[in-house]
C-alpha cells in the first residue's frame, strides 16, 4: 500500500492504473514450463536442485501455493527471508552454506546477467538463462565437463 501511495503521489494522473497494475501484478508470475520439465529431468538423473531468489513475501506465497515450485526443490534461499538479493555475494553464500554445497560442485542458472557475473564472481560455473535451445547446450557442456557456462 505504501509503494502504491508514493506511485500516486508522484503520478496522480496515473492513480488508477498504478492500483490496478500493483493489485494485480501476481498474476503475471507463471513459471516457464520448460523449466519445469528440466529440472524434472535433472531430479531423475540424480541430481539435487536448490533455488536462489529474489522473490518478495507475497510473490512466494503466491508462487508456493499455485505451483508448488518450492516442493520440487532440495532446498532454497529467498530473498525476502534473509534480508539481501542477488546480486550481492552473500546470498549466495547462504544457499552454499545452508546446504553445505561445494561451489565447484554446483551450476547456477538465472536469466539476469548481473546475478550470472556475481555467481561467476563466487567461483561458480553459471549459464546466463536467454532462451531453452541455448541452456540446453550450456547445461550439457557444463555437466558433462566441457565448459563453464
Amino acid at each position: 500500500e505504501d509503494v502504491k501511495d508514493d506511485f500516486c503521489t508522484q503520478k496522480p494522473h496515473l492513480s488508477e492504473v498504478i492500483h490496478t497494475i500493483l493489485d494485480q501484478w501476481l498474476d503475471v508470475l507463471e513459471p516457464i514450463e520448460y523449466t519445469f520439465k528440466k529440472m524434472e529431468e535433472l531430479r531423475k538423473q540424480g541430481y539435487k536442485l536448490y533455488l536462489l531468489s529474489n522473490l518478495s513475501k507475497d510473490a512466494f506465497n503466491y508462487i508456493d501455493m499455485r505451483y508448488g515450485l518450492f516442493d520440487c526443490v532440495d532446498g532454497y534461499v529467498v530473498s525476502f527471508k534473509e534480508q539481501v538479493a542477488k546480486p550481492d555475494l552473500n546470498i549466495y553464500t547462504c544457499l552454499l552454506e545452508r546446504y553445505s554445497l561445494k561451489k565447484e560442485e554446483c551450476v547456477f542458472l538465472d536469466d539476469t546477467k548481473v546475478n550470472v557475473d556475481a555467481s561467476n564472481a563466487m567461483g561458480l560455473k553459471a549459464i546466463h538463462f536467454v532462451d531453452e535451445e541455448q541452456v540446453e547446450k550450456a547445461l550439457n557442456a557444463v555437466l558433462k565437463g566441457n565448459g563453464n557456462g
